[in-house]
């Protein structure tokens, strides 16, 4: 078999000069489509959005005008570890204290544009450093609260897969601007020739060898970045939206930061983004990514495929509400602003943390079989041995499939349709949402509990034991309950102010609660006396006011 050539070899100087003659005639052209695509966009299809966005761009920069100092000024709570010695002294913070966070003020308030649409501040805190402030709103100045909350969001994630990496971010709420986003401006931003990301997220097909070897090398960065956008559903990945730094200028070591997380599940509902691919485009424009791993695929650069092995595992392996809570508050946002959408946007988040290795194992499995295709065949034994050693790419570890975890899996969203549910202000919604959350805890220990053989396929026999008709079944003998009947009652006609309470764990203690207190209301009185002798008996029964919540909570949903 002849041996293949690599698609994209070195070139001569002379080759290279042509190539970028041969740029700079396409940069042209480029420029000229994009801008008869932006006219046409704008003063044809939508006039409005062209002339306010222009406008507020304009009115947001005023630089004849002088800023006024913000009334109560806005606060950020920094990371202390990112703190020098020297900025540590002028806080007033020991300089062994290397965790936590720290209250700053936030002032000087001063108009910046640097691209977009959105009116941005540049804020200075009394440590000196710098943060842009950046409106929550869309295009065209309509407040938009989750892309603040979702910058919040990011960042959290962000120190979860690479601390030292995460550009701090928080939203927030000023007098001058009402909802907004605070973002530390991060020092040492460098733009080198080698690593051109806006470049290649656009014309990937352009580049030459050279080029594609300077990629490279932020490689495993560039696949640390892909797991924090793939867990917050992000495409908006093109090249402006990273940051490259030089931390000790001169040093030739650069570092790559993920800026602006504002349109992170944007996409959480739509089918064509629950799967990796490099061929998936929601937007006008590429994924840095998408170039990346096609150009992986086609041989022509190099990448260590599991060089994130050990933090996808500790992410599958994380608590799922521990890791939910990251996204705690734009949920209530999603939750209050349109409930239809909510359970299945918060059972599709979660869906991207348990399935993240096994997305993983079968899209880097693809991308290694295609590559093989396009290398030699000395390499393409090479990337078999290394990677699909049994013909399957294994490296990630995949989340156990157990009943207990199927158990969650099948009931999760109609316990979130009843959290959504709660909120109503009509009471049959209401007693529905009640309904939903008390019997999806019921159907998981029913699941939990199911007759499944030793190492049969658990999903499989779960499926045959619970198919929908039986879950239609048991909920409709659930609700007609007389127990349950009467708590939907009380909690439609307000006796339990649900939507008061602080937490969805909450919400649940006091449902379970009740549906307990219910319950010992309709025992029999002589077996209620019996179960009490027998219970004083053995030393097992708790005193009703000092009894615990939780053992009220098993005794309801068991």
């Amino acid at each position: 078999m002849p041996k293949k050539e690599r698609a994209y070899p070195d070139i001569t100087d002379a080759e290279k000069q042509q190539l970028a003659k041969q740029r700079k005639k396409s940069g042209l052209i480029d420029f000229l489509y994009n801008a008869r695509h932006d006219l046409k966009h704008a003063f044809i299809y939508d006039p409005c959005k062209a002339i306010i966005s222009g406008f507020k761009k304009l009115w947001g920069l005023r630089p004849w005008k002088k800023q006024p100092n913000p009334v109560d000024p806005p606060t950020a709570e920094v990371d202390i570890s990112t703190l020098s010695a020297k900025q540590k002294e002028n806080l007033k913070i020991n300089a062994s204290v290397t965790t936590g966070t720290h209250k700053i003020t936030l002032g000087d308030r001063k108009p910046k544009q640097i691209g977009g649409t959105k009116t941005m501040m540049s804020y200075t805190g009394e440590d000196n450093s710098k943060w842009l402030m950046k409106r929550a709103e869309d295009s065209v100045g309509r407040t938009k609260q989750s892309g603040a909350l979702l910058t919040e969001a990011g960042y959290k994630l962000q120190k979860i897969i690479d601390p030292a990496t995460a550009v701090e971010a928080f939203a927030s709420k000023t007098k001058e601007d009402g909802i907004v986003s605070f973002q530390r401006e991060v020092p040492n931003v460098v733009k080198t020739d080698g690593t051109d990301l806006f470049y290649f997220s656009r014309h990937h097909t352009r580049m030459h060898q050279k080029e594609f070897k300077d990629i490279e090398g932020m490689g495993d960065q560039i696949l640390r970045e892909h797991v924090t956008d793939w867990l917050l559903c992000n495409f908006d990945t093109k090249g402006e939206n990273f940051l490259v730094t030089e931390p000790n200028p001169g040093s030739g070591k650069y570092t790559l930061h993920g800026i602006d997380k504002e349109n992170a599940f944007k996409k959480i509902l739509s089918d064509g983004a629950q799967h990796m691919s490099s061929t998936y485009k929601p937007h006008n424009y590429d994924t840095l990514y998408n170039g990346v791993f096609s150009e992986y695929a086609k041989g022509r650069i190099n990448l260590n495929l599991t060089t994130m092995k050990n933090k996808v595992n500790e992410i599958v392996s994380m608590n799922d509400e521990d890791y939910m809570k990251t996204f705690s508050v734009y949920l209530d946002n999603v939750r209050k602003k349109d409930p239809s959408k909510y359970a299945q946007t918060y059972t599709n988040i979660l869906k991207r943390k348990n399935e993240l290795g096994r997305e993983y194992n079968r899209f880097f499995g693809e991308l290694v079989r295609e590559r093989c295709n396009n290398v030699t065949p000395e390499e393409a034994d090479r990337l078999r041995n290394e990677y699909l050693p049994n013909g399957k790419f294994t490296a990630f570890r995949e989340k156990t499939v157990t009943p207990e975890s199927i158990g969650k899996e099948k009931t999760i969203r109609l316990r979130e349709e009843g959290f959504a549910q709660i909120l109503s202000a009509d009471p049959k919604v209401r007693a529905a949402g009640v309904n939903k959350i008390l019997f999806s805890q019921h159907m998981k220990k029913d699941i939990e509990a199911a007759n499944v053989p030793k190492n049969a396929d658990y999903e499989k026999e779960i499926n045959k034991q619970f198919s929908p008709e039986v879950f239609e079944r048991k909920y409709a003998s659930f609700t007609a309950n007389p127990v349950t009947k009467n708590l939907v009652k009380d909690v439609a006609n307000g006796k339990f102010r649900l939507q008061d309470l602080s937490s969805s764990d909450s919400v649940l203690r006091a449902l379970a609660t009740s549906l307990n207190d219910y319950k010992e209301q309709y025992m029999n009185k002589d077996q209620k006396q019996k179960t009490t002798a027998r219970q004083n008996t053995t030393g097992t029964v708790q005193n009703k006011t000092t009894g615990t919540v939780q053992n009220k909570k098993n005794i309801a949903l068991g």
